[in-house]
């Protein structure tokens, strides 16, 4: 019976859903950000209409009177009604239904050990000698002669978007770590790209993929928890298929196979800006960064930040009205590369208000990442490795990312 009320006036969960031409046919590929949903689903224009018009306010009857109105074609209630149990069958719906399956998925999750590879076999290879090769020919990339380092450099951004488009970056990112010895310590910063209400979303468990596993550095853990509200420990199931700091974690294994060392994952949610335009002051941003300060200064000299951070996402793509032409790259870059100069000057604030401006119309994904790095950084200097942009030719999108480098070590 709860069921069947919450299907009276259907309410669709936030799914992205993108244009696709699929053998001549006009559909849309739905995505679930958190992977509730098993893989990825077609669906007909008509059915992404009525699922924009899903809001938990309308009946059948009424949806397909707005249907009507919107199309001039009649959708009898009785077919909405069987679309709308169809739709809650494959979990597109909020609901008992889909309550059920995602707190299935989340006890699964807490019930793991270690953190899984999400990605071993979908964007690399799941063969552990395969993927070792491949992370070396991308390492190839990077310079080739760099000054050794006495000790591990401070911070590091690198990217988080997929290896082959940005490879060359990742090179950059990860020669400069090569060049010095590992920290016993790599605090993590990432993106959660399916959202989450708290700053700073940790996990226990070791990131395992298919060169080993990571073990998570516990003692830091223990003092960072208390300092977090309870949406962060409920929020802990989004590292379950999160890739930015997935990424990090295989290129940490690749440059230091032979040497053990630990890491403090965390994800970035909800940044909340203070009266001042940023997040300087904000209680639930500064209680945490203070508590992750203190134990980072117990390893001075034996620890390095990464934030795994991509910058623009534009285009028709992501919500874009029209195809990008060269002028909009060439004034991307621009802009970008004014971000990065902030970046690398060490100001975390004259950083955010500048990937943030006009309420970050440049879609940056990675400004929480990189705050916080810089942040813990508080003044420090870097340098920019690189910037890439990985543009379709047919205008429809564009990811750009960077590369920094805080090459003094981390003095507390």
């Amino acid at each position: 019976m709860q069921e069947r009320r919450s299907l009276r006036k259907p309410k669709a969960r936030p799914l992205e859903l993108h244009p696709v031409e699929v053998e001549g046919r006009s559909l849309y590929l739905v995505r679930d950000p958190l992977e509730i949903m098993e893989g990825q689903a077609l669906v007909p224009p008509e059915v992404a209409l009525l699922l924009q018009y899903m809001d938990g306010t309308r009946t059948p009857a009424e949806l397909g009177l707005r249907f009507a109105l919107e199309t001039g074609r009649t959708l009898p209630s009785a077919e909405v009604e069987r679309l709308v149990e169809d739709l809650d069958k494959g979990l597109f719906l909020e609901g008992e239904r889909f309550q059920r399956a995602f707190l299935q998925v989340l006890e699964d999750f807490r019930n793991r050990p270690v953190r899984p590879s999400a990605l071993a076999g979908r964007s690399f290879p799941a063969d552990r000698e395969e993927l070792a090769r491949r992370l070396e020919e991308i390492l190839r990339l990077g310079p080739a002669d760099l000054p050794p380092r006495q000790a591990p450099p401070a911070g590091l951004v690198a990217p988080h978007i997929d290896l082959e488009r940005g490879e060359a970056v990742y090179a950059k990112a990860y020669r400069a770590l090569q060049a010095a010895p590992p920290a016993e310590t790599f605090v993590l910063f990432g993106t959660s790209h399916s959202g989450g209400t708290s700053p700073l979303i940790p996990t226990r468990k070791a990131f395992q993929t298919p060169l080993g596993e990571v073990e998570a550095d516990q003692e830091f853990l223990d003092a960072l928890y208390p300092a977090l509200g309870e949406a962060a420990r409920q929020e802990e199931f989004l590292h379950r298929n999160e890739h930015s700091l997935e990424f990090q974690v295989l290129f940490l294994q690749a440059l230091f196979p032979d040497r053990p060392f630990r890491i403090v994952p965390l994800l970035t949610g909800a940044l909340p800006v203070g009266q001042g335009g940023t997040p300087r002051g904000v209680e639930e941003v500064e209680a945490p960064l203070q508590v992750l300060l203190e134990e980072a200064r117990k390893r001075a000299g034996r620890i390095t930040f990464v934030a795994g951070a991509d910058l623009a996402h534009l285009g028709p793509r992501f919500g874009g009205s029209e195809p990008l032409e060269e002028a909009d790259l060439e004034e991307l870059e621009r802009k970008d590369r004014a971000t990065l100069e902030a970046a690398a000057r060490g100001d975390a604030e004259a950083f955010f208000r500048d990937a943030a401006a006009g309420d970050n119309e440049r879609n940056i994904c990675g400004i929480a990442p990189i705050y916080f790095l810089l942040r813990s950084l508080e003044g420090r200097k870097g340098e920019i490795l690189g910037y890439e942009q990985a543009a379709e030719k047919d205008g429809s999108q564009v990811v750009s990312f960077g590369a920094l480098l805080f090459p003094e070590p981390f003095s507390g």
